[in-house]
């Protein structure tokens, strides 16, 4: 058993000019936090000089490692490879460009640690998250992807599959990860309906950070990724199941029957002048 605390997965790909501000981020959040980790730097087949960047890196950060390969495989391909060596108790991984100041990450790692879930996911859309105003496009795609994602059977409470800031136990995320076959950017979509074959706990939490521009041309991604998690969704999985609903949803439902409850019960006062009583009619 390692004696890590926390596995902290970057991808990059042709990230050269960012990826060094992250690494260094995360370095002083696991120094602040006074946590035993690991920085893992996925290179994914970049043509620029991010091995030459990062090696300079490692000279300065200790806990600074560095996979590579040669051929660009995808996203989904790099953070598999990152968790398949990674060491720590608990694994997240974050997308290059400080998406999410890891600030954010104290959040996450207190839900794991009080056990509330087995993977815990950045949502741009839940509640205390900041939002910023996206150009028209950018919003028809994100309510077409959300309206794919919940038919292919990922559960209505989880608001935002593709947030680059998840956290997982380190046993469920090997388990998981071993068996995706997705290597494009809906690897995440996969994930979850995989989670929620294996009974997996998940909650969201917001996320404050600012959504960058992206690099993924829609044509080739959407079609392979669509295809692929259509397959894994239906022709593994068999028709989708009812996800379980994660503490939130059922405290909170509880708490809806309770004031319905409460409200039928509740005798209506008579008529002061007859004494005539309003159910008594029924």
């Amino acid at each position: 058993m390692s004696d890590l605390d926390l596995s902290i997965i970057i991808p990059a790909f042709n990230d050269a000019h960012k990826f060094g501000a992250d690494v260094e981020a995360a370095d002083r959040f696991l120094e602040q936090e006074s946590l035993r980790g690991e920085i893992i730097l996925v290179n994914d087949g970049s043509s620029d000089d991010t091995i030459e960047r990062a090696r300079l890196l490692q000279e300065r950060l200790s806990r600074l490692r560095l996979v590579s390969y040669a051929e660009n495989r995808g996203k989904g391909c790099a953070i598999a490879q990152g968790v398949k060596t990674a060491q720590g108790r608990l694994i997240m991984f974050a997308d290059a460009g400080m998406c999410v100041p890891y600030e954010i990450a104290r959040l996450a790692l207190t839900m794991l640690e009080l056990d509330l879930c087995d993977i815990a996911i950045g949502s741009r859309r839940a509640r205390g998250s900041v939002k910023k105003a996206q150009p028209l496009y950018r919003r028809i795609g994100a309510r077409g992807h959300k309206i794919l994602v919940h038919i292919l059977g990922v559960p209505s409470y989880i608001s935002d599959t593709q947030c680059g800031f998840k956290f997982y136990r380190a046993e469920v995320a090997k388990r998981l990860f071993a068996e995706l076959i997705t290597d494009g950017f809906m690897f995440d979509v996969e994930i979850i309906l995989r989670a929620i074959r294996d009974g997996c706990r998940i909650l969201e939490f917001p996320s404050c950070g600012p959504t960058i521009p992206t690099r993924v041309s829609i044509r080739r991604p959407v079609r392979s990724g669509c295809c692929e998690t259509w397959s894994e969704s239906v022709g593994r999985f068999g028709p989708a199941k009812a996800p379980r609903a994660s503490p939130v949803c059922r405290t909170r439902s509880k708490h809806k029957a309770l004031r319905e409850r409460s409200w039928r019960r509740r005798r209506l006062p008579a008529f002061p002048s007859t004494g005539f009583d309003r159910r008594s009619r029924a």
